[in-house]
């Protein structure tokens, strides 16, 4: 189960279920849990070919798991801030493949059993994905909490059933709003983009990085939102005209 929108790799699929490596999973009545599992972010840039990648922790990891590689966020092309046009996604934010570890982590290195299809940059988290038998939900299970970088998403594969009486919830969990700032007594700044919080709000997430230059003002950065500029300046008037 996967509850990111998205474009698959186009590699040979020998996972089927899941080797149900992770034994069952329930959740009983009145127990309400966030589904926790490692996700990092990649700390530099994995070519298509290459078959190991550095991410910011290998914790939580070990050989033989299965992984979902997910270009949550791309530092792409953009349309101006100011312009209303369609955003294209396809083969960039959102694709997807899995691999399975190899051999243990070494350091911040994570080494696959095959080469990568596509290429993962900066944006990219490296998700653990469990291996269940059978996953029985009768309380409330939680996607982890979107960091501004990594999570927002559940997934895992059950080798035999799936029982939901419960549920399973996803809310509150995506890209996050600007964050609470308090800027300076600036004004007559009228600009799409500001580099400080004295000139403006600062910026919602969205599925584009912003650069530095960008982290704060009204403009929006593709379909994160903006954040806001500094008040305007009181019109000054002289002691003739106020007469």
């Amino acid at each position: 189960m996967w509850w990111w929108g998205a474009v698959a790799g186009a590699a040979p699929d020998p996972y089927g279920f899941g080797d149900g490596s992770d034994n069952q999973r329930t959740v009983g009545v009145a127990v309400e849990q966030e589904w926790s599992q490692p996700h990092p972010l990649l700390t530099a840039d994995a070519r298509a070919g290459d078959r190991a990648v550095t991410v910011a922790s290998t914790a939580g990891f070990q050989r033989d798991d299965l992984v979902l590689v997910h270009r949550t966020r791309i530092d792409g092309e953009r349309p101006d801030a100011d312009d209303v046009v369609p955003l294209s996604l396809s083969g960039a934010v959102s694709r997807w493949e899995l691999v399975r570890l190899t051999e243990d982590p070494s350091g911040q290195t994570l080494t696959f059993a095959r080469e990568l299809v596509a290429a993962a940059p900066l944006g990219t988290q490296v998700v653990r994905v469990p291996e269940y038998t059978t996953v029985a939900i009768d309380g409330v299970v939680k996607a982890p909490p979107w960091s501004a970088a990594t999570g927002g998403g559940i997934v895992a594969f059950v080798a035999r059933s799936v029982r939901i009486d419960g549920t399973l919830s996803a809310a509150a969990a995506g890209l996050a709003g600007g964050a609470d700032v308090v800027g300076g007594n600036e004004s007559d700044c009228p600009e799409l983009h500001q580099s400080t919080v004295a000139f403006g709000g600062a910026k919602g997430g969205g599925v584009l990085l912003p650069a530095p230059t960008e982290a704060f003002g009204r403009g929006n950065v593709a379909n994160g939102g903006g954040g806001g500029n500094c008040h305007n300046r009181r019109p000054v008037r002289s002691p003739a005209r106020d007469k």
